[in-house]
């Protein structure tokens, strides 16, 4: 058994993986004890590191490579609020208010209590896509909500 397949063995994982995930909550113990733990985007505290996602504050792409590099453009958000600054028909997601979410279905930003929540992969909890409203109808005509 060579070098790889014993660390793969003994870390339940190929070892290139494991540095990922260990990189990762090394930074989001740096972003704790620097205070930067806080999503750019909607405000609320990113409470796990597999949560935990880089974001570029102004857009770089189509733009400006020297904006991907910038250190002074990154920011952390939760990974699912870390999506394409410019949607089509939609608000910039930095623009989006404290307390508020967009509906992808509506496609309205909207108070989060009317959004329910799902749990995530690490156990957090986060709104939904579709408001109560939409899903309700979304489940009425079989979609998936």
């Amino acid at each position: 058994m060579g070098r790889e397949q014993r660390r793969a063995k003994q870390l339940g994982m190929p070892h290139g993986t494991a540095m990922h995930r260990l990189r990762k909550r090394v930074m989001f113990s740096l972003a704790q004890e620097l205070h930067l733990d806080q999503c750019i985007v909607c405000k609320r505290m990113i409470e796990d590191a597999d949560d935990l996602s880089i974001e570029h504050i102004q857009p770089w792409e189509g733009r400006d490579t020297s904006l991907f590099w910038d250190i002074t453009n990154i920011a952390f958000s939760h990974r699912w609020c870390n999506q394409p600054h410019t949607r089509p028909g939609k608000p910039p997601v930095h623009d989006l208010k404290p307390d508020m979410w967009w509906c992808s279905h509506c496609e309205q930003e909207l108070p989060l209590d009317r959004f329910g929540l799902k749990t995530v992969t690490s156990g957090a909890k986060r709104p939904r896509n579709y408001c109560n409203k939409c899903r309700t109808e979304r489940k009425a005509m079989g979609l998936s909500a």
